[in-house]
């Protein structure tokens, strides 16, 4: 009886002896790698997390059968983790020595939400065998700087001065089941560096895993009130819309900025930045949520256009596609006008005489498209109208200016004489100086023309009945 209770109690002195040898070695390490600081809590070990930035808010995020909560603040540009109080059951101490396999970490990246995602294969709690137990935790660091990337010991100091950005708290999680975090708030244009390590429940560091790289970008977000209406323009649709961010709906989009919009007389096209359909329209200087407009033009008429658009910033990063609309072009009217006078009578000069007309014919431009006007003039008389007087034969010039033309030598030397045929105006066609043309005349802006005529009489003729002359202006629709 006696001996049988003093091996009962050497039995229980060794496993005591053995606990707090696990406890005292256990300490030991966590002491070597400055990291967190043990102390007993009871039943209980409470390791307690030091040097860690407490700023942050907790954010829980669920991936099939693994819990994460990310913990976030401010260290380098990105959001890091709160500090917090671990646990480890007594029970696990001096029982698994095994750490994790390193993991093989990677990155992707949504342009459209601005959110990098970090993901990677579960390892297993003895390498890559075994379930992760509650309490495991994934530490996740990161750095904008390429020299501390490619330097393991920055990697390590920041693992062991508790100073990773993420933390990832998990539940029972098998070898090889996914894990995912989101990460927000980073800067566009910037490049990320990660690497992750695990520590189980027994505190086992795995190895320091494989790098993930990418750089941030952030596409602006889609337009969600695209509206079409029927333009001021004949074959004219007008579109409006508010703009959207530089990065998602903050941001101003900057020079380099671009809208795509594809316009279709099919309601069921295939949508794309690169449709053949597609205008391009570059802004700047836009800030989200800016009134924008654009007028469509050369539409068919009587034809019901589809439209849809996008945003790119400076990067060529398109947001996603906007809200459908639709609309018919507004009907076309061409039309031009002579205002008054309606004529102009020259009265009776001697041959070989030049006289211009102390009025001008007011030309007006009354439809709804943009216009090109084409003059032309015949004699239903007796004479004729030639490039230069001679025996029955008149000479007949014009040209639009906003003022009468003094001296009536402005007249010569200048594309301003009038045939038979039909003759376009341009910029340097029956004008003065090119100050007003009758070439691209808006009709909402400024769509009347003041037009001038300089007579040269013949240099010899046989009649002196009063003759008459008549000059015509066409339009025909143009485009800006």
């Amino acid at each position: 009886m006696n001996k049988t209770g003093i091996l009962n109690g050497i039995k229980m002195d060794t496993k005591k002896f053995f606990l707090l040898l696990s406890i005292a070695f256990f300490s030991a390490a966590l002491a070597e790698a400055n990291g967190p600081v043990m102390k007993d809590a009871g039943n209980t070990t409470e390791i307690t997390v030091d040097n860690v930035d407490s700023g942050g808010s907790a954010l829980g995020y669920s991936n099939g059968s693994t819990n994460l909560i990310q913990s976030m603040a401010e260290p380098g540009g990105i959001t890091g983790l709160s500090g917090g109080t671990y646990f480890l059951q007594s029970g696990y101490l001096g029982q698994d020595l095994i750490a994790p396999k390193p993991i093989s970490l990677n990155a992707s990246l949504n342009v459209q939400t601005g959110t990098l995602n970090l993901s990677w294969s579960a390892p297993g709690d003895d390498y890559d065998s075994g379930q992760l137990p509650v309490g495991t935790r994934f530490f996740i660091a990161t750095t904008t700087v390429l020299t501390d990337a490619q330097n393991q010991g920055y990697w390590y100091n920041k693992r062991n001065t508790n100073t990773c950005e993420f933390v990832v708290s998990t539940g029972v999680v098998s070898s090889g089941d996914n894990c995912a975090l989101p990460v927000t708030g980073l800067v566009e244009g910037v490049t990320y560096y990660f690497r992750i390590w695990t520590l189980d429940q027994a505190c086992n560091w795995s190895d320091l895993s494989s790098g993930a790289t990418m750089m941030f970008l952030w596409a602006p977000g889609p337009i969600t009130n695209l509206t079409a209406y029927q333009g001021l323009y004949g074959r004219s649709i007008q579109l409006v819309w508010t703009a959207p961010g530089n990065n998602g709906y903050t941001g101003i989009l900057p020079a380099g900025s671009t809208y795509s919009i594809q316009r279709s007389t099919w309601a069921g096209v295939g949508y794309s930045t690169g449709s053949v359909d597609a205008i391009f329209v570059s802004t700047a200087s836009v800030n989200p949520g800016d009134y924008q407009s654009y007028n469509l033009t050369s539409l068919l008429q009587g034809v019901t256009y589809y439209v849809r658009m996008w945003t790119a910033d400076e990067r060529v990063n398109w947001s996603s596609m906007s809200n459908s609309t639709n609309s018919l072009p507004t009907p076309l009217i061409l039309s031009v006008t002579l205002q008054a006078p309606t004529y102009y009578y020259f009265g009776s000069y001697a041959t070989g005489a030049s006289t211009d007309t102390a009025t001008s014919f007011i030309v007006k431009n009354d439809g709804n498209v943009i216009e090109d006007y084409a003059l032309s003039s015949y004699n239903s008389g007796i004479w004729a109208m030639a490039a230069a007087p001679a025996t029955d034969t008149f000479e007949l010039q014009t040209a639009f200016n906003g003022s009468r033309p003094s001296p009536l030598s402005l007249y010569n030397n200048k594309n301003n004489k009038l045939t038979g045929v039909s003759t376009p105006c341009s910029a340097t066609q029956f004008t003065i100086d090119g100050s007003q043309v009758g070439a691209q005349v808006d009709p909402f802006i400024s769509p009347n023309r003041n037009l001038w005529f300089l007579l040269s009489t013949p240099l010899s003729t046989s009649t002196t009945a009063e003759q008459d002359m008549t000059f015509t202006v066409t339009a025909s629709q143009t485009f800006p």
